[in-house]
């Protein structure tokens, strides 16, 4: 199962996807006070000085979740290459609509956005969409070689 390429890079996707529930995407500083919107996978919570609230979004958890399962099924899909290719081409789409709700939500938050810190979670998802283009790219390889290793026969 290891020793094609695509699964070593989809299983570096999953791993970064898992990850990225331990980051935030956003961190917003409101201005002139101490308190700050931290925008996560889980959701927004808001700190201050002496408080903190957190409010849930089950979608970005709900799609979150989706594209993580599909690139744990992707990895054990390894058998049917077009299946495999189009469950990481899902994946992708699966990621940018995620991007898009959090732009849209982010851009709903009170306050200005000047003091806008693009967090760890908005890299890991842009090395999540790269390790997928290679995984899709591994697989059109893989299936180059199979047809030309078909004419020799």
């Amino acid at each position: 199962m290891f020793q094609r390429a695509q699964t070593i890079w989809l299983s570096l996707a999953s791993i970064i996807l898992v990850a990225m529930f331990f980051f935030p995407i956003v961190i917003i500083q409101e201005p002139h006070s101490f308190y700050c919107n931290i925008f996560s996978v889980t959701g927004i919570e808001r700190h201050g000085c002496f408080s903190s609230t957190f409010s849930s979004s089950y979608i970005f958890l709900t799609i979150y979740i989706a594209i993580v399962l599909l690139s744990f099924i992707s990895i054990f899909n390894f058998k049917n290459r077009n299946r495999q290719k189009w469950i990481a081409i899902i994946s992708i789409l699966l990621i940018f609509v995620f991007i898009i709700l959090c732009c849209i939500n982010i851009s709903q938050l009170p306050g200005n956005l000047i003091d806008v810190y693009v967090g760890v979670g908005s890299y890991l998802l842009a090395f999540a969409i790269i390790f997928i283009i290679l995984t899709i790219l591994g697989i059109n390889k893989d299936e180059r070689l199979i047809r030309s290793a078909e004419r020799l026969r």
